[in-house]
């Protein structure tokens, strides 16, 4: 009977405990403050420019990101923190591009598509 009461109570404590790391846990998990930037480059007639290079940069500070276009032209930057961003899109053949004034809040996702010209 001891042996039972034994296992009761160590299952108890055991069963505390995980409800403790959980509840400490989660309160953690939702305080996520960074958001997403993604967008999606294209040409002047609207077909996707792969491989280009992608550059992010916070306004305030100047720190930057690079990234390059997938086959369907789309790029992404995830975990960034709030604040003021460019966009820059390079591509050897095509002119430089750069979409300033994006405003990324917590946890929202502003998505932008970058048009191409030919460079002259």
């Amino acid at each position: 009977m001891s042996e039972i009461k034994g296992s009761q109570l160590k299952l108890r404590k055991f069963a505390t405990i995980l409800v403790f790391i959980l509840a400490v846990s989660l309160p953690i998990y939702a305080q996520a403050v960074n958001g997403t930037i993604l967008g999606t480059v294209t040409d002047s007639s609207g077909g996707s420019v792969p491989n280009t290079k992608i550059t992010l940069t916070e306004t305030n500070t100047g720190v930057n990101r690079t990234t390059t276009t997938n086959e369907s032209g789309n790029y992404i930057f995830p975990d960034v923190p709030p604040g003021l961003y460019s966009v820059t899109a390079e591509l050897t053949g095509f002119k430089k591009i750069t979409r300033p004034g994006i405003e990324l809040q917590s946890t929202r996702r502003p998505a932008w598509t970058l048009r191409y010209s030919q460079a002259t």
